[in-house]
Order: structure tokens, then C-alpha cells, then sequence
């Protein structure tokens, strides 16, 4: 009766070894499937993200498009007439050219905080277009 009880608590300590295996198997089935939607589902997200990116990048180049051409000297001039602004176009005279160099140490000194009287208006004067106008007021 003895051998009987050994015997069963063997038989029973291998099938709960063969339960507990089978259950750590399914867990770790479950746990690979769950990670291959994580990625899937990460994947599917980035190629969004990317399709905005691009639509995006293609905006901006178009805008920068436009904004060159509104840029010209004929676009400038035109605008002029139109709007009624009044403008004319600079001597040479008034005309001050700014070195390339010059300007990469305007700039430099600007990213270290020495020109903090800088505003966006005044940082747009270094890229001016092309064609450039000044007002001529009426005298009275």
C-alpha cells in the first residue's frame, strides 16, 4: 500500500510538472503574439507619422516656392502698384552690403546673447529680397 501512495504521488507531481509546462508554454505563446501586435501596431503608427512628415515636407517646400517667387523684383513691383504702397526702389547709395563673413559673426554673437535687442524685424532685415523699396512721403 505503500509502493501504491509513492506511486500515485509520483504520477501526480508529473502531471502537475506536465500542467504547469503546458500552462508556461501557452503564457509564453501568448506573451510572443502579444509583442508581434505591439510592433505591428508600432509599425503602423510610424508610417503615419512618416506619410505626415512627408505631406509636411512637401508643404513647406511648396510655401518656399511661392515665397521666392513672390520675392522677385517684378513681384515686388507689382504688389506696389497694386496695394498703392507708394514705394520705390533704393539707390545705390542707400544700399549698405554686409560681407558673408560678417554676417556668420552677426549671427554667431546673436546665438551667444550679445545682440539682445534683436527682434524677428530686425533679424528679417539681414535676409531682405531681392528687390528692395524705400517709402517716398509727400513733402508738405
Amino acid at each position: 500500500m505503500k509502493t501504491l501512495t509513492k506511486t500515485r504521488a509520483a504520477a501526480s507531481l508529473s502531471l502537475l510538472a506536465a500542467v504547469v509546462l503546458i500552462g508556461s508554454g501557452g503564457v509564453t505563446g501568448v506573451g510572443i503574439v502579444w509583442a508581434r501586435q505591439q510592433i505591428a501596431a508600432t509599425a503602423s503608427r510610424a508610417q503615419v507619422l512618416k506619410k505626415r512628415l512627408d505631406q509636411a515636407e512637401r508643404s513647406l517646400a511648396e510655401l518656399n516656392t511661392a515665397l521666392t517667387a513672390e520675392q522677385t523684383a517684378p513681384a515686388l513691383e507689382r504688389r506696389n502698384v497694386e496695394w498703392q504702397l507708394g514705394l520705390v526702389p533704393l539707390r545705390e547709395p542707400q544700399v549698405v552690403r554686409v560681407a558673408a563673413a560678417d554676417e556668420q559673426l552677426f549671427a554667431g554673437r546673436r546665438g551667444r546673447g550679445l545682440f539682445t535687442d534683436f527682434t524677428p524685424a530686425a533679424n528679417l532685415a539681414l535676409s531682405a529680397p531681392s528687390a528692395r523699396f524705400a517709402v517716398n512721403l509727400p513733402r508738405r
